[in-house]
């Protein structure tokens, strides 16, 4: 993660890690999402997604409670995962909605 990479002498490691570990697990639960054998299974790995993207966002309030960056550096990080949490959560509102569909043919 770019914020780490580039503050790793501000940010405690234990935070750091946490950031780089929930960053990492987003990308693979979207990705093993994209190759699921089901509409069910994509909607459990989007939701996993959208829960971590909710833990980055409290990740990163809690660096910014630390005092570790400066406000004006971790905004646009913090503005990223609030815009990664609304798209997951856009994805599995609409995998959720067609789960239902099908329930209903």
């Amino acid at each position: 993660m770019q914020l780490v990479r580039e503050a790793d002498t501000d940010i405690p490691h234990a935070l750091g890690t946490k950031l780089i570990t929930v960053g990492t697990d987003i990308g693979a639960q979207v990705a093993e999402a994209q190759v699921g054998s089901s509409k069910r299974h994509f909607y459990g790995k989007m939701n996993d997604a959208r829960r971590l993207s909710r833990e980055i966002g409290y990740w990163l309030k809690v660096v910014l409670a630390a005092d570790c960056v400066p406000r004006d550096v971790l905004a646009p990080y913090l503005d990223e995962a609030h815009s990664l949490h609304k798209t997951l959560t856009n994805l599995c509102v609409a995998a959720k909605q067609e789960m239902e569909k099908e329930k209903t043919r």
